[in-house]
This record gives structure tokens, C-alpha cells and sequence, in this order.
């Protein structure tokens, strides 16, 4: 997808499994695009191969978009050095196991982020089948074809995680694993810590807990309905 828009559209069955780069909606090594590229208003259902794939393209706005019954990771980011992303009002439902994609699609996020720079707000993540809600999944330096040692994900300065809504999820609403400890200079290779601040989350009746998270800071937030504990974590 160039710089285009996404009105009204209603995707069905789309994208044969086990394929990679082949997904419903797909912005591809873009770069900065300065939103001049969003998805608005979107239906995106039973498909095989996710639902938004963000690769290597930043400040793109995906709003008020549903996925249902979709497959893997839904709302993707792929390789962690994308920034600057907005995911505002959009809801996941029933998001399911892929085999044949990475290995964590084993157990699905429908919101997958690798870098925390981007803005999440009023988003709705329901029903991951094996899985979580919302997916913080940091590494050290962004993969695949975005490869970089001058990006560090795991460090990065927090973006915007507010008002936002995980339920019915098979382990955890909202997961930040392995670890993410946000520094003023996130590849200066100093431990200058900062607190990260996810705000407002609702979560409830998910199966293990709530939030696990390490080095953030949690406030505002409502939970209910659980089976365990509400948050597990360190920081």
C-alpha cells in the first residue's frame, strides 16, 4: 500500500496461510509517511494471515477498524524499528492460533507491538484464543529486513498506552515480556531509568492476570472479574 487510504472495506478469507507479506492490509518498508497513510472505518474478518501488518513505516493512523476471527498477531508491527504509529478506536475480537507464522503466533496478541514509540488509545482487545490482549514484545534491536543496532526497542521512550480495553483473553490482557526498561538514551549503553506509564487500562476476566509488565508504571487502571491476580510484575 502506497500513499493511499482505507474507507468502508470489507475484507473476507483473505491471504492464504502460511504465507508471510501476504496480509489483508499491508504497509510495506514505506518509511516516514507523516499520515499521509491511514486505515479508517475498516471491517477485516475471517482471515488467515493477520489483519494490519505495519513493516517498516512509521506515523501511519489506523482508526475505528474491527478484525474478527483473524489469525496470529492482529494488529502488527514487525520488525520493532517502526515509531510514531497511531492505533486509536479500533477493536480485535477472536483472534486465533497461527502455526505457520512466527513462532509466538502460537500464542496470539491481537494488538503485537515491538516498539513502544507508537500511541494506542480507546482500542478494544477481546478473546485472544491462546493468547493476550495487548503485546509489548521488545528486543534488543529490531529484526528481519529492518535489521539495526541503532534502534533499541527494549529501551526506547514510551509513546502513548491510554484508555484502552482487554478482556476475555486467554492469559493476559496486557503482557510486556520479556522485559522493557525505557532510558532517556535508549542506545547509549547507560542505566538511567524512567518509568513507562500505561494508563487506564480496563481489564477483565482474563484467564491468568490482568497485566505482567517489568520497570513501567501502571495507574489509573480498572480490573475486575479475575481468576488470579490483577498484576504481576516487577517496577
Amino acid at each position: 500500500m502506497s500513499e493511499t487510504s482505507c474507507l468502508h472495506i470489507c475484507h473476507a478469507c483473505v491471504c492464504p496461510e502460511f504465507t508471510s507479506c501476504r496480509y489483508p492490509v499491508h504497509f510495506h518498508m514505506m518509511g516516514d509517511t507523516s499520515f499521509t497513510s491511514w486505515v479508517a472505518n475498516c471491517s477485516i474478518h475471517h482471515t488467515w494471515n493477520r489483519g494490519v501488518t505495519i513493516h517498516g513505516t512509521h506515523q501511519v493512523h489506523v482508526r475505528h477498524t474491527t478484525a474478527f476471527v483473524t489469525t496470529g498477531h492482529t494488529f502488527f508491527l514487525e520488525d520493532g524499528v517502526e515509531y510514531g504509529n497511531i492505533f486509536e478506536g479500533n477493536c480485535g475480537f477472536l483472534t486465533q492460533v497461527s502455526n505457520g507464522m512466527l513462532i509466538t503466533d502460537n500464542n496470539p496478541a491481537t494488538f503485537w507491538m515491538t516498539n513502544p514509540n507508537n500511541t494506542l488509545i480507546g482500542n478494544h482487545a477481546g478473546g485472544s484464543l491462546e493468547g493476550f490482549g495487548f503485546w509489548y514484545h521488545l528486543d534488543d534491536n529490531p529484526g528481519g529486513a529492518s535489521k539495526t543496532y541503532s534502534i533499541c526497542p527494549k529501551y526506547e521512550t514510551m509513546g502513548v498506552f491510554k484508555n484502552n480495553l482487554a478482556h476475555s483473553n486467554q492469559f493476559y490482557g496486557l503482557r510486556i515480556h520479556p522485559e522493557y526498561y525505557q532510558q532517556s538514551c535508549p542506545c547509549c549503553g547507560q542505566w538511567n531509568l524512567t518509568p513507562a506509564r500505561f494508563e487506564g487500562l480496563i481489564g477483565y476476566k482474563n484467564g491468568v492476570n490482568c497485566v505482567v509488565a517489568t520497570q513501567t508504571g501502571c495507574c489509573q487502571h480498572k480490573f475486575a472479574d479475575q481468576h488470579g491476580k490483577y498484576h504481576e510484575g516487577r517496577g
